[in-house]
């Protein structure tokens, strides 16, 4: 099963994986814009989501909103 799409996910950029299951995403300084999407909470066995700057002064990213209720699913997930 893929995520939303065909392509693998592991070859995705900022995506790592282990045994072909997504477990880390790094979206830093990735100039992302909105908020998170709820599907992001299907990969059930995700570890790490890092949306963070990378210690710079400002992060590219700009989120808002509030996370997911659906990041409940991730029984995996150690850090944010």
């Amino acid at each position: 099963n893929r995520f939303l799409t065909t392509e693998d996910e592991c070859k995705w950029y900022g995506v790592s994986c282990v045994d072909g299951i997504v477990h880390f995403i790094a979206m830093t300084q990735n100039n992302m814009f909105g908020t998170i999407p709820p599907e992001l909470f299907k990969l059930s066995l995700l570890r790490r989501i890092d949306f963070s700057g990378y210690g710079a002064p400002f992060s590219t990213n700009r989120l808002w909103g509030t996370i997911p209720t659906s990041i409940a699913k991730l029984r995996n997930l150690v850090k944010i």
